[in-house]
């Protein structure tokens, strides 16, 4: 006897075990048809066909078309409404159709949209095919869910996340790869300046300059009259021989010291850090060299050069730098530019202050200052990144191409995503720049080019916080520095006792790895800052080193003659080095190293009889860079208690009254 199917879906709905028969078909129909149709890997593709009662796979193809994957869907759909009792399609329909809807979504669909616009065409026919599959499912009565509908809707905002993803993951992977090949850039800018100011330019021997020829002809008689005055004696210095390699100090630099959320400009968000949120001043025009009077010091972190890449440190407040962070505050070097002009893209580099001297020639020329400083692959390659994305939001702003594309309204999203790549290179840059001394200042060298070359529709904060983090890890790297140098002369005690054995070890030790560093980081800053940076970084270090020398030396109660013959001798092993870290020499390593001056006379004083000391406070010239009182201790620790000694203390403080 033949039961018919209505029987049998009635006694199963009796049994209450109809929902459970159907559970597992649908789990076998799952199995069998579904996921192996919704397959992303070419020759993966079941072909699905329908032999009059009989569903099956009759074979493997490539086909990854949307439509075909459609058709293949309803195929199975249709097949099931066909031969099943409404009964059962009923209830297999409100497990089927969620199920299927999900899992679409979640493979198909999502690994379906494209990370460039190369692919939209693809991905807009997909979106088609997915809102009829969805019509015809709804007209069958399969399902009133709008689960798919509602996905298309939000394409925009799933192809934006997409093309975020992966832009942040291509500029995660572009740091990784290191500092790849390194590259020469040049910066040269254009500039109208008064005779003087050429002069001081010329002077400087840190930028080329161009364009300054038969400039003597314009020097004004009254500049004559006010000559440079000439550097004090130098005493001999003996040959030193090469010295020992010292063993590097702890805690040179911890990456653990920047926790990162400025990286991510999550300062910003949280108002940890107001003052960031204003972009950089613009910045004053270069400072064109002049060689300073014996009367004349200036700070180290300031930079008279002509405005290339020279850093200024960053202390306090990083957005009160600005845009070069070259000493703008030093009216003694301030240049008298009217015009300029730079060969850099993104927006003109110097302003147009009035003049702060007085008494000067009126004459004017136009120059060309020129330096060169070495970045690495990053900045290039990034920029690369940032100009696709800027470009593809240009294309579905104004193409008619892409006029009706449901992706068109993700247009002013993608101006955002250069901000997260320029986040990401600042978090991870100190993770992945790793070339020892260099490290730092090959960022600081990157995100001035990035600062110079970032397109136009960047936010000029994102400008802003991308220098400003170049200079807040150039301050980073020359405090890791001076802390160095302080740690190798703190172990000479002072130099009190400095001929004792094994006190005198420790003096010599001390000297030897200061002077080793100092040729290590010029040798290793030399290949990758411009000569101005240069000058101004390692003149820094320089003056920490020559302070502590001076503070060390004057601090001394009583100096012996056998004392004093060998602490000259250090001051001379010292300054021997000018040559070797200043080609130019001469007044440039006085204005980068603002106690030079002051240390070349202390030494003097070390190795000179009373009567030289005399003849020098006498000369006047001394005395504008050490205080009477200096002289005076240095005197007192030096000679013995004397009638002579007191007459000349008393001839010192009255000198210049």
């Amino acid at each position: 006897m033949l039961i018919d199917s209505e029987t049998v879906i009635t006694t199963l709905e009796t049994l209450d075990i109809l929902k459970n028969k159907v559970d597992r078909f649908h789990q076998q129909i799952d199995r069998l048809f579904i996921i192996p149709r919704l397959e992303t890997q070419p020759g993966h593709i079941p072909t699905i066909s329908v032999d009059s009662d009989i569903l099956k796979v009759v074979d493997k193809d490539n086909d990854l078309s949307a439509r075909q994957l459609f058709l293949d869907l309803l195929l199975i759909i249709e097949f099931l409404d066909t031969h099943l009792p409404p009964a059962v399609m009923s209830n297999l329909s409100r497990i089927l159709i969620p199920n299927l809807t999900s899992r679409l979504i979640s493979t198909r669909l999502s690994s379906s949209v494209p990370s460039t616009l190369d692919d939209l065409p693809a991905f807009e026919g997909l979106l088609g095919e997915t809102r009829r599959f969805e019509e015809v499912v709804h007209k069958g009565g399969w399902t009133r869910e709008q689960e798919l509908s509602d996905w298309v809707e939000r394409a925009p905002k799933v192809w934006l996340a997409k093309r975020r993803e992966t832009s942040v993951d291509t500029a995660r992977k572009i740091l990784a790869k290191g500092i790849g090949e390194t590259e020469i850039v040049e910066r040269s800018e254009t500039q109208t300046i008064q005779a003087e100011d050429g002069r001081g330019a010329m002077v400087s021997g840190v930028a080329e300059v161009t364009g300054a020829n038969d400039w003597n002809a314009a020097w004004s008689d009254e500049e004559e009259k006010h000559p440079i005055p000439e550097e004090p004696e130098q005493p001999k210095v003996e040959a030193k021989p090469e010295p020992i390699k010292p063993a590097q100090p702890a805690g040179f630099i911890d990456d653990d010291d920047d926790d990162g959320a400025n990286g991510w400009g999550l300062d910003e968000d949280l108002g940890l850090d107001d003052d960031q949120d204003e972009p950089p001043k613009e910045p004053e025009p270069p400072k064109e060299l002049e060689p300073p009077k014996e009367s004349e010091t200036k700070p180290a972190s300031e930079d008279p050069t002509p405005k290339f890449s020279t850093p200024q440190e960053a202390n306090g407040d990083d957005d009160d730098m600005d845009w070069g962070a070259w000493g703008e505050d030093d009216d003694e070097f301030s240049a008298k530019a009217s015009s300029s002009t730079s060969r850099h893209p993104r927006k003109q580099t110097i302003s147009q202050p009035a003049s702060t001297q007085t008494n000067q020639s009126t004459k004017s020329k136009d120059i060309t200052l020129t330096e060169t400083y070495t970045i690495t692959s990053i900045p290039r390659t990034l920029l690369s990144l940032i100009s696709l994305l800027l470009s593809e939001a240009n294309q579905l702003q104004t193409n008619p191409q892409y006029a009706s594309s449901p992706i068109a309204s993700a247009a002013p999203g993608i101006l955002a995503i250069p901000s997260l790549i320029l986040a990401t290179f600042r978090a991870l840059a100190p993770l992945y720049y790793s070339v020892e001394l260099k490290s730092n200042m090959y960022i600081y060298n990157d995100c001035t080019f990035f600062s110079s070359y970032l397109p136009e529709e960047v936010n000029e904060k994102d400008v802003a916080q991308i220098h400003t983090f170049g200079k807040r890890q150039y301050s980073k790297e020359m405090e890791a520095q001076r802390e160095i140098f302080c740690d190798y002369l703190d172990g000479a005690q002072g130099f009190a006792g400095c001929t004792d054995t094994l006190q005198r070890q420790e003096c010599d030790s001390a000297i030897a790895s200061t002077i080793y560093r100092l040729r290590e980081i010029h040798a290793a800053w030399k290949t990758v800052l411009s000569k101005s940076a240069l000058y101004q970084s390692v003149g820094s270090l320089l003056n920490t080193v020559v302070t502590k020398l001076i503070n060390d030396i004057e601090d001394l109660g009583d100096i012996s003659a056998a004392e004093s013959e060998r602490l000259a001798k250090y001051c001379a092993d010292i300054v021997a080095l000018e040559d070797e870290l200043f080609s130019s020499g001469g007044k440039v390593t006085e204005v980068y190293c603002t106690n030079w001056v002051k240390f070349r006379y202390v030494g003097r004083i070390l190795e000179s009889s009373m009567v030289q000391i005399m003849g020098m406070v006498r000369d006047g010239v001394m005395l504008r860079v050490l205080e009477k009182e200096e002289v005076v201790d240095l005197v007192r620790a030096l000679f013995a208690e004397s009638e002579i000694r007191r007459s000349c203390i008393e001839d010192i403080r009255r000198e210049g009254i």
